[in-house]
């Protein structure tokens, strides 16, 4: 799946916002503090409840520029990718991009049936969450 947006706010600002959150989500999850330069490779585990929990990777962070992680769970493994590309001082825009593997020939076709009526409500939400985003922005 892929969706590029066209955001009113700068690239460093989101890309600032999108970093933030992972540092924060790694203290909560691990007890570390870890700068933005320190993600890169960084991996820790992730409890989502009682029976759900995933490896998750961070694959690269390069500065005002890409974000992108690995989820790992029994069933799936997840690439996630955010690109952001400066239009102007003010403007930017975000590439998301997302890659499933599925684990097994049943989840496969389990993860085909479910992914079509998911990714309309999941392009929506990423819509949502990139404007919320550039409404923060008060530059």
């Amino acid at each position: 799946m892929e969706i590029r947006r066209t955001l009113n706010a700068p690239a460093s600002f989101i890309y600032g916002k999108m970093v933030d959150s992972a540092v924060f989500d790694i203290r909560q999850q691990t007890g570390k503090t870890l700068k933005h330069d320190q993600l890169t490779g960084f991996e820790y585990v992730k409890q989502f409840s009682a029976s759900r929990r995933a490896k998750i990777k961070i694959l690269e962070a390069k500065k005002d520029e890409k974000y992108s992680f690995k989820t790992t769970t029994s069933r799936n493994a997840y690439i996630t990718t955010y690109s952001l590309q400066a239009i102007d001082e003010k403007h930017c825009e975000v590439i998301f991009e997302e890659k499933i593997e599925s684990f097994g020939l049943l989840q496969q076709v389990n993860d085909a049936l479910v992914s079509i009526p998911l990714s309309f409500s999941k392009k929506r939400q990423l819509r949502d969450m990139f404007d919320a985003l550039a409404k923060e922005y008060t530059g």
